[in-house]
């Protein structure tokens, strides 16, 4: 049900006041602001970062080619503010008409030795996999429209495809805008320094990648990431869901404005966000520090071990709380029709508590034993 209808029939059923009310919708828009304003700042930034990359991978000659094509379109994407999403599908219907011929190419390095791993792509889906191989191999499958040739559309694909390997860092780019390229990366396994990847428009997966620091963006995708080792993960998308499992790392920021984010594995410091959608996180282990959560229009669902001692805040203006673990002992609680508060503690068997912080505008917050039953995101 739309939020402010919902808030309206709470009034006309009296449950409501006409102020508590007005507040409600006041916080409501601000947050919506807020949204838009989050979906200007990771379009943009992906937006000015395939431009970049772009004029860097070119000659002058290609690159003012480039320039003409690509500022075309970014010139439409910069007036976004109020219609960012529907900027991005429309970006994404220009693939849908006119002449198109497919190209299929593998890039390879033979006994690749790699440290930094730097993905940009415009258009097109991404998937990195490790395998036991000491070779770096890179299968694209592009579409290229306006044209039917087949042998036009390979070289223009190889000369808007940027690859290469040099001083351990592995750089992949390709930023026309009449191109769409599917991508499968697979690297030796190794332990990576930093992994980076952008993507303006199309989802992008991994599994069992091993890097120090990790960085996966898309403005118009979901992202799915599984087998992670990291020590700082940050994954963002403005349009997708986010899915994260079965992976491990000491710092975890997640944030996804249109769409659900679910995490489970071993964290140490977790701050999910998403806009409109439901959080789901599944901690494993026991030596948690912080869960920060918030949703605008979502439930809140957070599964802990059953030993961990923990304290926290819980916050809602229209939904409700519930604590389903023994031993929860409630400090105070505040229960307003517009604003319901709680914070509570509980002792456990772990010498340092987990702090938890949870916040959801609309919806309600629930925290959970974690166990096999319901530790895989799959069945959440």
């Amino acid at each position: 049900m739309n939020e402010r209808k919902r808030i309206l029939d709470m009034v006309e059923k009296g449950t409501l006041s006409a102020k508590e009310a007005l507040l409600l919708l006041e916080a409501l828009e601000e947050a919506e602001t807020v949204r838009e304003q989050k979906e200007s700042d990771i379009i943009n930034e992906i937006s000015r970062e395939v431009d970049r990359k772009g004029r860097d991978s070119r000659s002058s000659y290609d690159r003012d080619k480039y320039s003409q094509q690509f500022n075309g379109a970014k010139d439409k994407l910069m007036d976004f503010m109020n219609t960012a999403l529907q900027k991005i599908k429309d970006f994404e219907f220009d693939f849908q008409f006119g002449q198109s011929a497919e190209v299929s190419h593998v890039f390879e390095e033979k006994n690749a030795v790699i440290s930094y791993v730097d993905i940009d792509v415009a258009n097109g889906k991404v998937d990195i996999q490790s395998w036991d191989q000491d070779d770096l191999r890179i299968e694209c499958e592009a579409k290229v429209y306006r044209t039917e040739d087949e042998e036009e559309a390979k070289t223009t694909f190889l000369k808007n495809t940027l690859f290469s390997v040099e001083n351990g860092k592995l750089r992949y780019s390709t930023q026309l805008k009449w191109m769409k390229v599917d991508t499968t990366i697979f690297v030796p396994k190794a332990e990576y320094e930093k992994l980076n990847v952008r993507i303006f428009n199309g989802a992008f997966s991994s599994k069992g990648l091993n890097a120090k620091d990790f960085t996966a963006k898309s403005a118009n995708g979901k992202i799915n990431l599984t087998g992670l080792h990291t020590e700082n993960l940050e994954v963002e998308t403005a349009n997708g869901h986010i899915t994260i499992e079965e992976s491990k790392s000491a710092k975890l920021e997640a944030e996804t404005i249109n769409g659900a984010l679910k995490v489970n594995g071993e964290y140490q410091k977790l701050d999910l966000q998403s806009f409109n959608g439901n959080v789901v996180c599944k901690l494993s282990n026991q030596d948690a520090d912080s869960i920060s959560v918030k949703t605008v229009t979502g439930n809140v669902d957070i599964y802990v071990p059953d030993e961990l001692a923990m304290e926290g805040e819980l916050k809602t203006n229209l939904g409700s709380f519930k604590l389903e673990l023994e031993g929860m002992n409630v400090l105070e609680e505040k229960s307003e029709m517009a604003q319901k508060q709680l914070r509570f503690q509980r002792k456990g068997l772990t010498e340092s508590p987990l702090h938890i912080l949870a916040d959801a505008k609309t919806g309600s917050i629930f925290i959970k034993k974690v166990d096999s039953t319901n530790l895989n995101p799959k069945q959440a």
